[in-house]
């Protein structure tokens, strides 16, 4: 469809202009309709469950169950949790639990060793009034970064029972201690 330009035409008519040549309008198209989500669903065709090759099966049944979240550790513990998938293909959180469970009679100790003690608020500086805010207790006094992994619910829970327990300020406290203490004990067995 090609739309050509109009030519110049002046009001009052001229003699000798030819008449504008007709214009091709494109047909209206009609916006799509919107449809509802149970709709679309209800068009397509229903999952056959034993389609799925064994392996996937089996990958599906494992991984519903495990719910994605993520933690904050100190940038050393990171980079070593990540060349552990690399090298041996252990997701992280299955390495947090290994590491928790093969550190976990020196858990509570290294737990009290490593706690920052918060500070108390802080008085009024010369040029802001404010006082400075007290700072909560923290795990690591060192850069941090984001850590991915998926782990059961019950398998949070127990980790979460483990802090309590145990008085780690959070659970990244205690995946933390658990990881130093097997990433420098682990390979001496």
């Amino acid at each position: 469809m090609t739309i050509e330009p109009k030519p110049y035409v002046v009001r009052g008519g001229l003699e000798g202009l030819e008449p504008e040549p007709p214009v091709e309008r494109p047909t209206p198209v009609e916006p799509p309709t919107r449809t509802s989500r149970a709709d679309r669903l209800a068009r397509r065709p229903a999952a056959v469950p034993d389609a799925a090759p064994p392996a996937q099966q089996l990958r599906r049944n494992v991984a519903g169950n495990r719910v994605p979240t993520s933690t904050w550790l100190p940038s050393r513990l990171a980079v070593r949790v990540r060349a552990e998938y690399t090298s041996r293909g252990v997701g992280a959180g299955e390495l947090f639990k290994e590491a928790v469970e093969f550190s976990a009679e020196h858990l509570p100790r290294l737990i009290r060793e490593t706690t920052v003690e918060p500070t108390s608020p802080a008085p009024a500086g010369e040029l802001f009034a404010a006082p400075k805010p007290a700072t909560r207790p923290r795990a690591f006094n060192e850069p941090t970064e984001t850590v991915c992994y998926r782990m059961a619910k019950a398998d949070q829970h127990t980790l979460d029972d483990l802090v309590s327990r145990w008085g780690a300020t959070s659970r990244r406290h205690l995946i933390g201690c658990a990881l130093d203490h097997y990433f420098a004990h682990h390979h001496e067995e």
